[in-house]
């Protein structure tokens, strides 16, 4: 089980980069670690805030996200999936999360309907489709990196922690 403050890098290798978390730590002036509990924090709430804009940006609600049944006549907008993305995945880096930094990545490159690697161009639908699949998985990495942060300020990982499903 995890202590407040106690962290073993090679545990969380998978989603934090050790060196950019510890940097932030750093910065930290007491214990209590408020100023990079006040970053990540306020990541939480970017983070939380942006799902119901990626969602409406591809213009499917939550409950549509598996089959996404759009109309003719529904707009998409692609600019802003890309902005979101390339925001977020600036946002996951300075907090150090690198999966979530890759997933947000990936959520801009769609946006400007290419690939995953940002190299070759693909439609829109298919963005969209890949735009939905990345979104599902990134809710559940940011619940586990969420619920580990919470863990490791000393938090109830249980307070606050949901976010459309």
């Amino acid at each position: 089980m995890q202590q407040p403050g106690e962290w073993n890098p090679a545990q969380t290798e998978d989603f934090l980069d050790a060196t950019t978390f510890e940097q932030l730590l750093e910065m930290d002036d007491d214990e209590e670690r408020e100023f990079s509990k006040g970053i990540v924090w306020n990541y939480f709430e970017q983070v939380k805030g942006s799902f119901a804009p990626i969602e409406e940006g591809m213009l499917v609600h939550p409950w549509q996200l598996d089959t996404l049944t759009l109309s003719f006549s529904q707009k998409r907008d692609f600019q802003a999936l890309s902005s979101l993305g390339h925001f977020l995945k600036g946002s996951s880096a300075a907090v150090g999360l690198i999966k979530l930094k890759g997933s947000y990545e990936k959520i801009q490159n769609h946006g400007n309907k290419l690939d995953e690697t940002g190299n070759h161009s693909i439609s829109e639908d298919v963005a969209l489709a890949k735009i939905a699949d990345v979104v599902v998985v990134t809710k559940q990495d940011f619940r586990d990196a969420e619920i580990w942060l919470k863990c490791f300020y000393g938090e109830d990982p249980s307070k606050d922690n949901a976010i459309g499903s």
